[in-house]
């Protein structure tokens, strides 16, 4: 459910903060789990200064990919972690498709007054809580350390490829005239220590409309990120293993890689090229993560759990 502030005769649209107090405001007038949801959500996801609570930026990144990483983060190259453009740059080839696809520029140009860097120097994440990332990116889930993103940077409440999709590209289309970034860009976009909280939590309860029960820590971080309906960081710069706080790897692709290797050593499983090369990936990049020292942890559940 969308909250309509009243619209103000300053052209400045509103900050995180008014709507979050804007958004509690009309909860208030709820049922009293909504408010509650509310707080506890934003407590959950906020940044404390010192320990490990609150939410990360995560980067999902195929196995096959990990141990070059890994080198390049062990040679002090400058760009350890590559995006799109620093791929094409390389020479990378992805069949007849562009490394930076036509799609990306455009939606590029439009962040550009956003975060007022060069495209080129943009390295995208997501907001996760316990989850392991966005599958469809890849299998291993590169958690950075809440101190190596600094505070300013930009936070978009929705995947940025929603900008080139209906709605909001006829909105932005229809803004030429004016002032798009101001008017349709700044208000889903905010800072990472100042805001992502409240994004979050605003996101994760207005997803719920009404609930009667309260959001258990497992349910809250389920929704903050479903499936590729998440919120994106557009950190600047690249990161290295040094500034990796953890990997994270999905039960399920676990569960997955240990019946292949039992069932292929039994006898049990016909020979499949792609499967058995999956797996000997996924060996290779653990290895490679353990080396560099980057503490590999298995999502057993997105909840507390009981140890």
């Amino acid at each position: 459910m969308a909250v309509q502030l009243k619209k103000k005769k300053s052209a400045t649209p509103p900050g995180w903060s008014e709507r979050f107090t804007a958004f509690k405001r009309v909860v208030t007038h709820g049922p009293a789990f909504d408010r509650a949801n509310l707080d506890a959500v934003e407590r959950c996801l906020r940044l404390r200064s010192k320990g490990r609570e609150g939410a990360r930026a995560v980067v999902n990144i195929a196995s096959v990919h990990i141990p070059s990483f890994c080198e390049r983060s062990k040679s002090s190259l400058q760009r350890p972690y590559m995006n799109a453009y620093d791929l094409e740059a390389a020479g990378v080839a992805l069949g007849d498709r562009k490394v930076v696809s036509k799609t990306r520029r455009r939606v590029d140009a439009m962040l550009q007054d956003l975060h007022r860097s060069r495209p080129e120097d943009i390295y995208f994440a997501a907001v996760e809580l316990n989850g392991s990332g966005i599958a469809f990116y890849g299998d291993i889930c590169l958690v950075l350390m809440s101190g190596k993103v600094p505070d300013e940077t930009i936070v978009l409440d929705r995947n940025s490829y929603d900008l080139d999709q209906e709605p909001l590209a006829g909105i932005i289309r229809a803004q030429a005239e004016s002032n798009p970034t101001k008017n349709i860009l700044a208000p889903l976009s905010g800072k990472w220590r100042a805001d992502v909280a409240m994004m979050g939590a605003i996101k994760v309860v207005g997803a719920d409309w009404e609930r009667e029960r309260r959001l258990t820590t497992g349910q809250i971080s389920d929704r903050l990120l479903d499936d590729e309906d998440y919120m994106e960081v557009l950190k600047v710069g690249s990161f290295s293993t040094a500034d990796l706080e953890a990997a994270r790897l999905a039960l399920a692709d676990v569960a997955t890689e240990d019946y292949i290797e039992r069932e292929y050593a039994n006898g049990h499983l016909a020979p499949d090229h792609a499967t058995l090369l999956w797996s000997h990936q996924r060996r290779k990049a653990i290895s490679a993560l353990r080396k560099a020292e980057v503490p590999t942890n298995v999502v057993r559940t997105s909840g507390r759990i009981k140890r």
